[in-house]
Formats: C-alpha cells, structure tokens, sequence
C-alpha cells in the first residue's frame, strides 16, 4: 500500500493490504518532527487498531519481566502514596491543633507516605534496596519535621529554607560520586 507520494504506508499485519481500507482500520496522521533522520512524508500516516485490536509491540512490553515488575513498581508505589497523602489531609486539623500550624498535614502525609512507598515497592529488590531507598526518601523530611518542631509556618523564609535544603538534597544525589559510579556500571 502506498500513499500519495509513493511511499509505502506501514500496514498491520492484520490488514490486506490488496483490500481497501476499512473502517476499524484508518490510517491517521501523525506528527513527526522534520529534525527526525527516519521522517518522509510517506510516514505521515500510521495503522491505528480497531475494536478488540492492540498494537503489536504492546503485548511485548507486557510479557517482559523487567517492565512487568517496574509496572508492579509503579502500582504499589503511587498507591500507597496517594492513600498516605489522603490520610495527612484528613487528619490536618488534628496535626495542626498539636503543633500549633496549619499546612502540615499533606506535606507530611505526601513525604513520609513517599518514603513508605517507595521502601515497600523496593522490597522485590531486596531488603538493603528497600532500606536506602525509604532511608533517602526520608533525607528531606528532616528540615520539615525541624520546621514543624519549631512551630513555623510555611511561608517566606521558612518556606524557601525548605526549598534550599531540598535542593541542596537534590543537588548532592545528582553530584554524588556513587551515583555516577553506578550510571557507568
């Protein structure tokens, strides 16, 4: 099958390509940068599935063992951190009648909830995983508990104090010697 141009339009393998098109199975077109070494006007348009169809390349993606568990990864992680982050919401008023400041209550809850969550989704990697990666999830909630301990709201200084410790934080673990190590290996 060929487009206006000449070019070979690609075809799912399910598709004839001696039968016209039908319509589960229209060819749309699809942006593609002019900077790309592989574009050709003739790429200008892709096989879409119909009903009960799937692209090709997903069903290799869902049997891979490494996507598969960074999927699983994902679940556990956002899951228990959206349900930690629910929990400081509704429980703000009672953390702000005990340390005497509103605004604590999402932000610990989303901190310490990311921290739970990413050690949990670790586990599959094994303990000393799962304890770096909860130790440095909770690196940056330091300042913040320091700040809550303090009574400071979080606004002006405070608040870009807390901005500076956790860039600081971000700057180190991007800098890091065993960082770059790892990234060669």
């Amino acid at each position: 099958m060929y487009d206006d141009y000449g070019a070979p339009v690609p075809v799912h393998p399910t598709v004839s390509t001696a039968a016209p098109l039908h319509r589960q199975d229209t060819a749309v077109p699809v942006y593609m940068p002019e900077g790309d070494p592989s574009f050709s006007p003739g790429a200008m348009t892709q096989w879409t599935p119909g009903y009960g169809e799937s692209y090709a390349g997903w069903d290799e993606y869902w049997q891979d063992e490494e996507f598969s568990r960074n999927f699983q990864f994902g679940i556990i992680d956002n899951g228990l951190l959206v349900a930690m982050t629910l929990a400081g919401v509704s429980l703000e008023d009672q953390i702000a009648k005990a340390v005497g400041v509103k605004g604590y209550g999402a932000i610990m809850g989303a901190a310490v909830g990311n921290a739970i969550s990413d050690g949990a989704a670790a586990l599959p990697q094994g303990p000393k995983a799962a304890a770096g990666v909860t130790l440095g999830c909770l690196a940056p909630v330091i300042p913040l508990a320091v700040a809550m301990a303090m009574k400071k709201e979080i606004k002006g200084t405070t608040r870009n104090m807390l901005l500076a410790s956790s860039a600081a934080l971000l700057l180190y673990a991007f800098t890091s010697k065993k960082l770059k190590q790892s990234d060669r290996a």
